[in-house]
């Protein structure tokens, strides 16, 4: 991945300061030395991934997934090993969506489409931060999770729904 575009902070520019004043003339102001305002610390906003983070994030992604087995999971550390392989960032923000999803898919307190549908929208986000930081490339892979969560969310609700229908045929049938 290419570093963030901008003036690094260790690139100050000085401005020259004469000390001696001319005779029978007022002494200049001093001159101060300017510098490039802080870059914004991707820390504090939590849509923004930091590549120095990647390894480390996608790590725990691997490992949540292989402690909470589900169809889910499965599609997650599949997906996570090969935007791993390629380099591809991830934001606090959608780390930590993906954690809870696991955990709670897994407990059956939470549905494979809403897992999902909330990864959609984080990655959402996470896209818009990454255009508005210039990170096209990253921006374009968030963008493409968000189309393929949809897409897996409309499939997987599609899925339920067929399973809540089934379950519910059997129960009133059992009860006959």
């Amino acid at each position: 991945m290419s570093p963030p575009v901008g003036r690094s902070p260790g690139n100050n520019l000085r401005v020259p300061v004469s000390h001696t004043p001319a005779r029978g003339s007022t002494p200049p102001a001093t001159a101060r030395t300017t510098s490039p305002a802080p870059a914004p610390s991707r820390a504090h906003n939590p849509h923004l991934s930091d590549y120095s983070q990647t390894n480390r994030l996608r790590g725990q992604i691997d490992q949540q997934a292989r402690d909470n087995p589900s169809f889910y999971g499965g599609l997650v550390g599949g997906v996570n090993g090969i935007l791993r392989a390629g380099g591809f960032d991830i934001s606090p923000a959608s780390h930590q969506s993906v954690m809870t999803n696991l955990r709670q898919v897994n407990e059956g307190t939470m549905r494979q489409s809403t897992a999902h549908f909330r990864e959609a929208q984080t990655f959402a986000r996470d896209a818009a931060q990454s255009y508005s930081s210039g990170r096209l490339i990253q921006g374009d892979m968030e963008r493409a999770g968000v189309i393929l969560n949809t897409i897996g969310g409309l499939g997987m609700g599609a899925l339920e729904l067929g399973a809540d229908a089934l379950a519910a045929t059997r129960a009133r049938l059992s009860r006959q």
